[in-house]
């Protein structure tokens, strides 16, 4: 019986290319994003390239807590178990936390954090039904260190790496497994436009494979943190 992968942010770029990557590993796919054009592409995509995989998506912006508690009682009403849950979803908003608009700190808190703790409580009684249950949280490495321009999305994201710290520890016991990942600078929409070239950047399937290989460890394994950054070094 093949296992279920829920992720958020799914219809482009780091969420995308999960989904495709857990497709080809066997995976059934529950799939949220804002973009409803969007994730019908990648919903139906995912379909024609694997034919035996089951895509379930749900449309929502995360950024409004109604929303997240409608995905949470669908979700609860379209299966019965998650295997792997994967909060991918989150907005970047360059800033000085002194200069920025009023109101930006709200927005990046609530979209990259409130939401993502929201829907993990919501969604845990389905990964407790799983035999070998994971949690991912895709933060960033500006979640390790202040940078400039960082400004509230830093912030957010410090907070997101705190938040999976603590869900690990509170889970441990329960033998489900949580991961931070923290990529550098990868190559996705937020880029666009830039005269780097390609190599320059993570590509989103790295951090895809990277994911998967994290599955594939043995029950008794796990990877707290996942560090990666670009060869050449930070962009």
């Amino acid at each position: 019986m093949a296992k279920t992968m829920f992720i958020s942010g799914a219809s482009r770029g780091i969420g995308k290319a999960i989904a495709l990557a857990a497709a080809e590993n066997g995976y059934d796919l529950l799939l949220t994003a804002k973009n409803t054009v969007l994730l019908k592409q990648t919903a139906n995509e995912i379909r024609l390239r694997f034919s035996t995989c089951k895509v379930h998506t749900f449309i929502a912006d995360l950024a409004i807590a109604g929303e997240v508690d409608k995905l949470i009682r669908e979700v609860n009403e379209t299966c019965a178990c998650i295997d792997v849950l994967v909060n991918n979803a989150g907005v970047f908003q360059p800033g000085n936390l002194m200069q920025e608009p009023e109101g930006q700190f709200e927005q990046l808190m609530t979209t990259n954090l409130f939401s993502i703790y929201h829907l993990t409580r919501g969604l845990l009684p389905l990964l407790r039904v799983s035999s070998a249950a994971q949690v991912f949280t895709i933060c960033s490495i500006a979640s390790l260190a202040a940078y400039d321009n960082g400004g509230s999305y830093s912030v957010s994201k410090f907070a997101l790496l705190g938040f999976t710290k603590n869900l690990r520890k509170e889970l441990a016991s329960e033998k489900i497994k949580v991961t931070a990942i923290l990529p550098g600078a990868t190559l996705t929409d937020s880029w666009a436009g830039t005269d780097l070239p390609a190599d320059r950047f993570i590509q989103a399937s790295d951090i895809a494979a990277l994911l998967i290989c994290c599955l594939n460890l043995s029950a008794g394994a796990l990877v707290e943190e996942l560090l990666i950054q670009p060869v050449a070094g930070p962009i």
